[in-house]
């Protein structure tokens, strides 16, 4: 038996689960590092300004409860500019 799980669902509980992570320690740790997450619609944006890897700096959740629009997108770009980020992963 083969068990399926939607798209939509796997890309949220993914990016929640990033977002649960980082956002989950402590506010200096927070500040030190340049933690921030912003939720537009169903998409949710992590940034964590002083992670060199960048692995952490993405965004997920685009078009599983509404479509994708240049607004949408644009804010998410905004949100990387404010937090200092050149680049994020989706």
């Amino acid at each position: 038996m083969t068990t399926t799980v939607p798209i939509g669902l796997a890309e949220q509980t993914e990016i929640r689960v990033y977002a649960d992570f980082v956002t989950g320690v402590p506010t200096p740790v927070r500040e030190l590092l340049g933690i921030g997450s912003l939720r537009v619609g169903s998409a949710l944006a992590l940034a964590v300004r002083e992670d060199p890897s960048r692995f952490f700096n993405r965004a997920g959740g685009f078009g599983t409860c509404e479509p994708i629009t240049s607004g949408i997108l644009a804010q998410v770009c905004d949100f990387y500019r404010e937090q200092g980020v050149p680049r994020s992963r989706s």
